[in-house]
């Protein structure tokens, strides 16, 4: 392991918890749920009753669209002033709350094959290896279940900001940016259960995000649907 990895492994990311802190319970990311999520939410929602969770939360703007549809909800984020926010617009706007957890997602427990949708928007890249949380998102599907998520690529506004720590990975404002592409997202993925059912590379532009981010800004990220076969 060299001195680069060592940093990535032990780096703070406690950019999310000041970043949903200072928000002081605002809407953060404009509240709209990706766009890619509503293009395809028909296809990759469960059967009553079946089983859902957000990775990487934050204030719940993806989770939204799940609630109220008779499946099991779990709610996961880092960051406890992000959940705050969730909960707190949950009661406020009569949504039914979904089970909101604590923690890194890597070091929360669960039984393999326990949901029969995982979802992670913007979430995957901060994360210090891309490789592992796909693999542990790919263990907790069901047979016959399905993952959405996205990854930013190197053509989006975050890329080269902050202090590079390898080729495509950058520490910015207590936070950690991977920047991958969809051919070296499809080679992470586990070969022998899964399947790729769409992925394309999208751009769009999205205002200001308070603390984090000011301006109108461009992003691109690759997104995918996947399927525990």
């Amino acid at each position: 392991m060299n001195s680069n990895d060592l940093k990535i492994d032990t780096v703070s990311h406690h950019g999310w918890e000041n970043y949903y802190r200072n928000q002081k319970g605002a809407k953060s990311w404009n509240e709209v749920p990706d766009e890619f999520l509503l293009d395809h939410l028909n296809d990759i929602l469960p059967a009553q009753g079946g089983s859902i969770i957000d990775v990487a939360s934050g204030d719940g703007r993806n989770t939204v669209p799940f609630l109220g549809r008779g499946c099991n909800v779990v709610s996961t984020d880092l960051s406890p002033s992000a959940l705050v926010s969730f909960r707190d617009r949950c009661a406020r706007d009569g949504l039914e709350s979904p089970v909101l957890l604590v923690g890194d997602f890597m070091s929360l427990e669960f039984t393999e094959r326990q949901f029969d949708v995982v979802v992670c928007f913007n979430g995957i890249s901060h994360f210090p290896s891309i490789h592992q949380v796909l693999e542990k998102m790919c263990k907790l599907l069901t047979r016959g279940g399905k993952a959405v998520f996205n990854a930013f690529t190197a053509n989006d506004v975050a890329f080269g900001l902050g202090e590079k720590l390898q080729e495509n990975t950058f520490f910015y404002r207590d936070t950690l940016s991977n920047f991958t592409s969809e051919g070296e997202i499809k080679e992470m993925l586990p070969h022998l259960d899964i399947k790729v059912t769409h992925s394309e590379t999208r751009k769009w532009e999205e205002d200001d995000h308070g603390c984090y981010r000011t301006g109108k800004h461009t992003h691109e990220a690759c997104f995918f649907i996947i399927q525990r076969i």
